[in-house]
């Protein structure tokens, strides 16, 4: 009997400190996720400093689904991108804003091809235009101008 009681009691302290630990690591994870918005914050803070355009993307865990790219990709496929405007490209730029990345698995693939497809001429377009480049996340921004490191 005092055998079933030392088991249980053995059973609840094991309980406390699995639920001890849980929360400990979910407090890391907390403060991870912490560290990280704020060195993206320090980061495009001291970006903005080095470049001519200020950054206004707002960082966000979620990623972009591809396929909310196909159709402003497709608009821009059919015109040169000698013709492009900042009405052309503020869709994209809008969608791409703070996001970490794009999500190209499953039906997200096309979307997310189609914009990997215009990267060169739209990082091209985002160097001469600061004010749509301000509005989407330095990270997408891949030009190969000298002035980017």
């Amino acid at each position: 009997m005092f055998s079933n009681i030392k088991s249980v009691i053995a059973t609840l302290k094991e309980n406390k400190e699995n639920k001890a630990d849980q929360k400990k690591k979910e407090k890391d994870i907390q403060n991870i996720k912490a560290q990280i918005d704020d060195a993206y914050e320090e980061w495009c803070d001291e970006y903005d400093e080095e470049a001519d355009f200020v950054c206004t993307a707002i960082p966000t865990s979620e990623p972009l689904q591809g396929k909310l790219l196909l159709n402003p990709v497709k608009k821009l496929l059919n015109k040169d991108p000698s013709c492009w405007n900042n009405d052309d490209l503020m869709p994209i730029a809008e969608l791409l804003a703070g996001r970490p990345f794009i999500d190209g698995s499953g039906d997200n693939f096309e979307g997310a091809s189609a914009f990997h497809s215009i990267m060169p001429d739209f990082d091209l377009y985002l160097e001469e235009h600061d004010d749509i480049r301000g509005i989407v996340d330095p990270i997408y921004c891949d030009c190969t101008s000298s002035s980017r490191t």
